[in-house]
């Protein structure tokens, strides 16, 4: 498996323009609460990005959802996919990944006290 594995996911959230026509990326990550592509309403916890190591500890635990926004719409990631994307977070956070890329990471809770995890990158 690659670091990459994910981004066929990715490349499926990306909507399909007509030309001329302007898309706005969710700024997910700023924001105290959020509603998810199924009506979800989350509310952000703490008061903004996680730090590397709260972030690894919510991506150890499998229960966690990750929802990703990459320049299109959030979606998530599951299985491979979601392993891949954890690969490329944790490569950004030793130095070796693209250097015009960059991720933040935010901790959101629903009223049943599930936890998501939102990764917005940026390049």
């Amino acid at each position: 498996m690659t670091e990459r594995s994910h981004r066929d996911a990715c490349d499926a959230a990306m909507p399909q323009l007509a030309e001329g026509a302007s898309f706005n990326v969710p700024q997910v990550a700023h924001q105290k609460t959020w509603t998810d592509p199924d009506g979800v309403t989350w509310r952000a916890r703490g008061q903004g990005p996680l730090a590397p190591r709260a972030a690894r500890r919510l991506f150890d635990r499998p229960e966690v959802r990750i929802m990703h926004i990459d320049g299109g719409d959030a979606h998530e990631h599951a299985g491979r996919d979601r392993e891949g994307l954890i690969a490329e977070v944790t490569n950004y956070w030793a130095a070796r990944a693209d250097p015009m890329t960059s991720f933040e990471i935010r901790e959101f809770r629903n009223e049943s006290r599930a936890v998501l995890v939102v990764i917005q990158q940026h390049c």
